[in-house]
């Protein structure tokens, strides 16, 4: 199901609910600690809204969801890791997806669950369990498939049926014009824990971006 996020000035209306059935409150500007079985991975993003689940609990499940707030910092995360003896070998792997936003100059319709640019997936180096994201530059955060206009509108009558956000959507000759543009709306890390029989264990931490602000 395609989600819809308005935002305002000072409102947001709609969350990932889907990834956030365990909305964990977290404090503005707190380092994020996720208690993996092998390892726990700690890390400062910025601002972080919710958690898919309890952070102060073992995390079994494969992926953890974080929500972050509009004071975030996703350039140059640094990473720290605390491997447990059963682990030989840590990997870290990064990768962003974007989407549309439709903007009405401060609310705006985000197609989150529309189409999307995934990028590859870059290795990052770790250095005496020690790592930091790669910086993404500028032109990779407008990278969109090809899509028609007429692809757009109908993206965005199957969220709202609402005229203004069609109009708006009815305007954009491609996703990168104007009343359109395009964002990250996600930044994945892939950790792979490797055990001394070399056997593997892979868990992703994803953060959902707020857009157009």
């Amino acid at each position: 199901m395609t989600k819809q996020i308005i935002y305002g000035s000072f409102l947001m209306v709609g969350l990932f609910l889907s990834h956030f059935p365990i909305l964990a409150q977290l404090a503005s500007n707190q380092v994020v600690t996720i208690p993996f079985e092998t390892c726990t991975i700690t890390f400062d993003c910025g601002e972080v809204w919710n958690a898919s689940t309890d952070l102060k609990e073992i995390q079994k499940q494969d992926t953890v969801y974080l929500e972050l707030g509009l004071d975030n910092n996703i350039q140059g995360i640094e990473f720290s890791f605390a491997p447990k003896n059963s682990v030989a070998h840590i990997e870290l792997f990064q990768s962003y997806e974007t989407s549309i936003t439709v903007m009405n100059e401060g609310p705006h319709l985000d197609l989150i669950d529309w189409k999307h640019h995934h990028s590859d997936w870059l290795p990052l180096d770790i250095q005496d369990n020690q790592a930091k994201s790669s910086i993404i530059e500028a032109p990779d955060w407008g990278k969109f498939p090809f899509v028609m206009p007429h692809e757009i509108v109908e993206a965005v009558r199957s969220v709202t049926d609402e005229e203004r956000w069609i109009k708006l959507a009815e305007k954009c000759q491609s996703p990168n014009h104007y009343p359109c543009a395009v964002g990250i709306s996600r930044l994945y890390f892939k950790l792979i824990l490797w055990d001394k029989n070399q056997q593997a264990i892979t868990k992703y931490v994803v953060l959902e971006i707020p857009m157009g602000c």
